[in-house]
């Protein structure tokens, strides 16, 4: 009867014990902007935490923007339809700024191909007294293209802190009563 007891309460705590899961999900970016430069390259998006990683994205040279430049830092901190990105010379005017947006669905942990928005999507130059706040100078826009993301590992399910810690509790508990039952058995 005690084991049965003992059963119930180690299954109620795995049953009550909510996995902690993180899935990221790395983007691929391509597409054409309207003046024949291109775009390229991943970042790394977390939708459960809305957290941006590992950017690393590439533009080319066209007839509007006569250089390319390639985008390492987050500015703010974007979402699941969009991100704003920053050269590593940050928001000082002059450097180059980007803003990503897509249609349809949400970026989330699933992955699958999301459309660039073309009417949102623009690379430009900041200008605004060195806090990037004005406009884009000069932007293009994207005329089309896409991001497609792949999880990058399979969530290994794991319990909760005071899942673990409840767990350890019966398990210790169980082991005093059958040292306690032992001892008993051995004094009669």
């Amino acid at each position: 009867m005690k084991t049965l007891a003992l059963s119930a309460a180690v299954a109620a705590v795995a049953l009550v014990a909510t996995p902690a899961l993180a899935v990221p999900v790395q983007w691929t970016i391509n597409g054409t902007f309207q003046d024949g430069g291109t775009i390229g390259g991943t970042f790394i998006y977390d939708y459960d935490t809305n957290t941006y990683s590992s950017i690393n994205i590439t533009t080319t040279a066209g007839t509007t923007l006569t250089s390319g430049a390639n985008y390492v830092a987050l500015r703010g901190t974007g979402g699941s339809n969009g991100l704003e990105v920053l050269t590593a010379g940050g928001m000082a005017d002059g450097q180059r700024v980007m803003y990503l947006s897509t249609t349809g669905a949400a970026m989330n942990n699933s992955g699958g191909v999301r459309n660039f928005n073309t009417g949102l999507t623009a690379e430009g130059t900041c200008t605004g007294g060195g806090a990037c706040s004005g406009a884009y100078g000069t932007p293009r826009s994207l005329t089309g293209g896409t991001v497609t993301g792949v999880v990058l590992a399979a969530p290994v399910p794991t319990l909760t802190e005071w899942a673990m810690i409840g767990l350890t509790g019966l398990l210790a508990t169980a082991g005093a009563v059958m040292v306690m039952r032992r001892r008993q058995t051995v004094a009669f």
